[in-house]
C-alpha cells in the first residue's frame, strides 16, 4: 500500500505533467529553469525517488520539446 507521502507525490507530479502538457513556449521555459534550479544536483535514481518514479516521463517531454523547438 503507498504512504501518503507518495501519494500526494504522484499527484503533484501528474499535475505537474498536466501543466506542463498545456502550457505555451514561455511558460515550459520557465518550468524548465525552475527544475534545473530545484534539482541541478540530484543523481537520476535521487529524481525518480523524488519525482514519485515519474522523472523519466517528464524529462522525455523536455526532450521532446526541446527536439521540436
Amino acid at each position: 500500500m503507498a504512504s501518503a507521502k507518495q501519494d500526494s507525490a504522484t499527484y503533484n507530479m501528474t499535475c505537474l505533467l498536466r501543466e506542463w502538457d498545456r502550457a505555451p513556449k514561455e511558460k515550459r521555459r520557465q518550468f524548465l529553469q525552475d527544475f534545473i534550479d530545484q534539482h541541478w544536483n540530484r543523481s537520476g535514481p535521487e529524481l525518480e525517488s523524488e519525482l514519485a518514479q515519474m522523472a523519466s516521463l517528464f524529462l522525455a517531454r523536455i526532450c521532446v520539446w526541446i527536439k521540436l523547438t
